[in-house]
């Protein structure tokens, strides 16, 4: 009687230990199912906020009856190509380089260009993305910068451009990018921000959590 009874208990025992180990691996597999679920996430929204960009421009300069303009490209140091429109006021003003915002483009810009070309002075837009960009993903500031400081380059050597001034003026993105290119060029004589942000890093965890609409320790650490 005794030993059908330990027979028992070890059998017992013996499906205790088993339903448990499997319990275990569940659990540990649902935890890894889940952190891949996250990182998954993540990943989407760290790519979503490093590519964002508009290409759509619904307003060109003849839409603002401009007829002093030129198309005028620049390339950037790893070879990419990016548009712009130079538009003429007074032969030897000085250029206003007008920078766009996160995901947005030059057009955002021209109702502004146009004002400040109808004061006389030189007004370029450009585009940090495009079709003959190569860089698609951005870093939010640093290479919006190096590809501002090659407009600069580009702009002033124009002939009917004031090579010793410029102003720059720039939104969100585009204010970092203005504020970088100021620290490092001295043909910078007037700078105007809006928007703008101390590092890359912070306009890039605030991003992530407009997208989450609210603030996320935890995708921020997976991002």
């Amino acid at each position: 009687m005794a030993h059908r009874r330990a027979m028992a208990g070890a059998g017992l025992s013996g499906i205790s230990e088993e339903f448990i180990v499997r319990l275990v691996l569940g659990v540990l597999i649902l935890l890894v199912v889940i952190f891949l679920a996250l990182a998954g996430v993540g990943a989407g929204l760290t790519y979503y906020v490093t590519t964002a960009n508009n290409s759509q421009e619904p307003v060109n300069p003849q839409s603002f009856l401009l007829n002093s303009y030129i198309s005028l490209s620049f390339t950037d140091r790893s070879g990419g190509e990016h548009e712009g429109w130079l538009l003429l006021g007074l032969r030897g003003a000085p250029a206003i380089i007008l920078c766009h915002g996160y995901n947005s483009n030059r057009s955002d810009l021209l109702w502004l260009g146009s004002i400040l070309r109808d004061n006389h002075f030189n007004v370029y837009l450009f585009n940090y993305h495009g079709p003959k960009a190569r860089e698609s993903r951005s870093d939010l500031g640093s290479r919006q910068a190096s590809d501002l400081i090659a407009a600069i380059e580009t702009v002033t050597k124009q002939p009917d451009v004031n090579p010793n001034r410029v102003g720059l003026l720039g939104t969100s993105v585009g204010g970092y990018a203005a504020l970088v290119a100021a620290e490092m060029n001295p043909q910078v004589k007037a700078l105007v921000v809006d928007t703008t942000y101390p590092t890359p890093e912070r306009m890039f965890d605030f991003q992530i959590d407009h997208l989450l609409g609210g603030s996320s320790g935890l995708f921020r650490i997976l991002t």
